[in-house]
């Protein structure tokens, strides 16, 4: 696969330029297939933006009471934003930092696939030392553990977003360079 780029972005400089964000991935995006964006939840312009681009909207939720009373203020937001098409924006959500031992995590999950259907991913990421030690160590759990379980679900993650997301670039085979 093409290198990973991190882009490291200042969510206030978006309020005063509305095509900042397109830019800044245009500059610092190159040789890359897909880009993720991580925007954090008070960053609505940098979400506005974003937004612009057609996104694969992905949400990692927290399986918390307080992730579900925010998933409507979420949900509100995509039904008020078009994504691909002229459609509302879709969101598509996974669980981090799943806990399947404990009776509450269970109970939201079930709460948030009632609520979400579909789009609640069909797995999850789960909780694992090994998420904290990786970022401790300034590493991917895939680098630093490649065998745990933490790294199976972040490769079946991945394996979603190439499956559901296009390629950038894969929408102009057979368009001129002037057309793009």
């Amino acid at each position: 696969d093409p290198p990973i780029r991190v882009l490291t972005l200042d969510a206030d400089r978006y309020e005063a330029d509305p095509d900042l964000l397109r830019r800044e991935m245009m500059r610092g995006a190159q040789d890359v297939s897909r880009v993720l964006i991580d925007v954090a939840t008070g960053s609505a312009a940098m979400l506005r933006q974003a937004v612009r681009l057609s996104p694969v909207l992905l949400v990692p939720v927290v399986p918390d009471m307080a992730s579900v009373v925010t998933l409507q203020a979420l949900e509100g937001f995509c039904r008020n934003h078009e994504g691909q098409g002229g459609k509302p924006l879709q969101a598509w959500y996974v669980l981090n930092q799943f806990d399947p031992s404990s009776p509450l995590q269970l109970d939201v999950r079930e709460v948030l696939r009632q609520q979400l259907g579909e789009r609640l991913l069909p797995f999850a990421i789960h909780r694992s030392p090994a998420m904290s030690e990786a970022l401790a160590e300034g590493m991917t759990v895939i680098d630093y553990a490649p065998n745990s379980p933490a790294s199976e679900d972040i490769m079946g993650l991945v394996t979603w977003i190439r499956n559901t997301s296009v390629a950038y670039g894969a929408g102009y085979r057979g368009v001129r360079w002037s057309e793009r």
